[in-house]
């Protein structure tokens, strides 16, 4: 996962379901492909975090659909902005799901 130059939790972004939403949504439907703006393929998962400060929180993770492989992830205290805890740009991810 790139990180990038912005700072975390960087901006505001409009999304169309909160944060339990989203998360109650892709634990009943964790094969459903999404596509980014940009035309790129991806799943999401609704886990808990098992390890680090997020430990035992819910997390949705987003990831390529080609390969499995994790491109980003986001915590409730990130959901709405662009950018996660750990300053990946999660914005074309959050928009789209719904």
């Amino acid at each position: 996962m790139a990180r990038s130059n912005c700072p975390a939790h960087d901006d505001f972004v409009t999304n169309l379901l909160s944060f339990e939403e989203a998360y109650q949504m892709l634990s009943m439907n964790p094969s459903t492909v999404f596509k980014t703006s940009a035309g790129n393929e991806f799943t999401a998962l609704a886990t808990l975090t098992i390890s680090g400060p997020h430990k035992g929180e819910k997390v949705i993770r987003f990831m390529r659909a080609k390969d499995g492989k994790e491109h980003a992830r986001v915590y409730e205290c990130c959901w709405g902005h662009k950018t996660n805890c750990n300053r990946t740009f999660i914005n074309s991810y959050t928009k789209v799901l719904k």
